[in-house]
């Protein structure tokens, strides 16, 4: 049941991130959903207090009303973010959270218990949760929401008779429980802020060190595994290799079956190549049908890591050497249909002293040299 609830807040949370153009709206999208959810959880939690206590008292009861009309449209929120219709949610949001508390106070609370306070919560909500690039929106919500705080904190919107008749320890509380309410709402949208922010950079920067296709490192994230891998030879005075693979036929290959099938084979050689090798090894696509490995940490002797290495390049040589029984969704390649993709493998030795370049060098040639010999 826990399980199921959690995977539901999961999915709620994510709604509409599909539509999202790159990191930085899946973002917006996201904290716009968990501040959705945050404001639920708020009408729902006030709006059972009102009926609860307002059977006859005026104010509690039109309280609970308002709350009662709004509270559909905050569903409605994630059902346009599935649309796509970003920038329209966050007016919903804000329309919502306004006509809410403006209500509360035009319809009996004035500003006696203390609602206007959910403003600055609001307010800073969208400076918080949001970037200035939409500042048109945020700005007309900013100044709107503001204006009333200041005016309802000034007495301008008095509270109806009935308000009055609520017990006075019952209107302390409450107030109280407004403002501290409002304020750990405050606090608790920068926290999960930050947290949704740091996690979407973490994703950012997996998004730009990743190949989207094969999901191995892309160039500048392999050439940075590099550089870290070099350091750590040099501190435990141990030495590497680095593998460079190129298939042989593969242009051929694509042009003859279509850009589909090229993929598929494209990611079968990624797999073939993890099966071949350590999970602490790193390997890499860094070209279209170029890959890279680097064997870590394979011995403290350069003879026993050239031997190493040799056999290593040999078992993966065989397994890409292996047939390939591919299919497209259009099925362009029936089962029996087998692709055979030779691949040149070159490698070279190397130890925290090496230069980048030269490691580089050596094995793209060893690269070269073993395809002539194809």
């Amino acid at each position: 049941m826990q399980n199921s609830f959690l995977s539901l807040m999961a999915l709620f949370i994510k709604s509409g991130e599909i539509n999202a153009k790159g990191v930085t709206e899946k973002r917006k999208t996201r904290h716009l959903n968990i501040l959705v959810i945050i404001s639920i959880i708020i009408y729902i939690f006030y709006g059972s207090i009102y009926f609860i206590l307002g059977y006859n008292n005026a104010v509690l009861l039109n309280s609970g009303i308002a709350i009662t009309l709004f509270l559909p449209l905050s569903f409605l929120i994630p059902f346009l973010n599935r649309k796509g219709k970003l920038r329209l949610s966050r007016w919903v949001m804000s329309i919502v959270f306004t006509g809410i508390i403006l209500s509360l106070m035009l319809f009996g609370q004035g500003n006696y218990f203390n609602a206007h306070f959910f403003f600055l919560a609001f307010c800073s909500a969208l400076f918080t949760y949001f970037p200035l690039s939409q500042w048109r929106d945020i700005s007309f919500f900013f100044i709107i929401n503001l204006s009333l705080f200041i005016v309802s904190h000034l007495g301008v919107f008095q509270p109806y008779p009935e308000a009055y008749d609520v017990s006075s320890a019952f209107t302390l509380v409450f107030s109280m429980t407004n403002i501290i309410v409002s304020t750990l709402i405050l606090g608790g949208m920068i926290v999960i802020s930050e947290y949704a922010t740091s996690h979407s950079d973490h994703e950012l920067e997996t998004l730009s060190t990743t190949d989207s296709l094969t999901g191995l490192l892309n160039r500048h994230g392999f050439m940075t595994r590099f550089g870290e891998e070099r350091t750590r030879c040099q501190r435990l005075e141990n030495f590497s290799s680095l593998l460079f693979f190129d298939l042989n036929n593969f242009k051929a290959l694509n042009d003859q079956y279509g850009h589909n099938v090229g993929d598929l084979l494209l990611q079968n050689v990624a797999q073939r190549i993890k099966n071949s090798l350590r999970n602490t090894d790193i390997i890499g696509r860094i070209g279209g049908d170029e890959f890279t490995a680097i064997m870590c940490a394979v011995s403290d002797n350069e003879n026993n890591a050239l031997s190493q290495t040799k056999a290593t390049v040999e078992k993966i040589r065989q397994a890409l050497s292996q047939n390939y029984i591919l299919q497209d969704e259009n099925h362009n390649i029936k089962d029996n249909d087998k692709i055979k993709c030779s691949s040149s493998i070159g490698f070279a030795i190397f130890h925290g002293n090496s230069e980048l370049e030269d490691v580089l060098k050596t094995a793209d040639q060893a690269m070269y040299e073993d395809k002539k010999r194809k």
